[in-house]
């Protein structure tokens, strides 16, 4: 019972604290990149096995392209206060879009100066 109360404290003086901020934004800057790599293994999976007569398909190959693409905002809000996102998608070239078509957030931050003098 005693660490439901603590908690509760800690949640109530930490909203207390906070209460509601607002910013403008000043400056925004948006970068990123593609980047595309050709990925090609032989023996892949470490082992030297024999094929079955008949075999046509070799295993134990790779070959393929990934695509990397990354797409990044820096946002500069109050003097002292700037804000960065990155967001990511990374994909195989052979294999279902659909499956594939995921973003995530690579990167997100929040920068703060001079937060104990003002």
């Amino acid at each position: 019972m005693r660490h439901i109360v603590s908690l509760t404290a800690l949640v109530v003086a930490l909203g207390l604290a906070t209460g509601s901020a607002f910013a403008e934004v000043q400056n925004i800057k948006v970068s990123g990149d593609i980047n595309i790599r050709g990925i090609a293994k032989d023996n892949y999976d470490l082992r030297k096995t024999t094929k079955a007569v008949g075999a046509t398909a070799n295993e134990d190959l790779v070959d393929t392209y990934l695509q990397t693409t990354r797409l990044r905002v820096d946002a500069d809000l109050t003097d002292n206060v700037s804000a960065t996102l990155r967001l990511v998608n990374q994909r195989f070239w052979d294999a279902n879009a659909a499956a594939s078509s995921d973003i995530n957030v690579n990167n997100a931050y929040v920068t703060l100066r001079e937060l104990v003098y003002s």
